[in-house]
């Protein structure tokens, strides 16, 4: 029996995805930031305010 691979990476994204998100302090949305730029300030996609990388991560 086959897994299809989108499930696989799902499973294994859902532990990685905590770390990949920021919420913006200029809007309050929640958005998820790309793997190379985890240690960049990235800049909100809906307010532009940029966003900056999560000590705690």
């Amino acid at each position: 029996m086959r897994i299809p691979m989108v499930h696989f990476f799902a499973a294994g994204a859902s532990a990685v995805q905590k770390a990949l998100e920021r919420v913006c302090p200029g809007c309050g949305l929640q958005q998820k930031v790309a793997t190379h730029q985890l240690t960049e300030t990235v800049p909100c996609k809906q307010c532009g305010t940029p966003m900056p990388r999560k000590e705690n991560a």
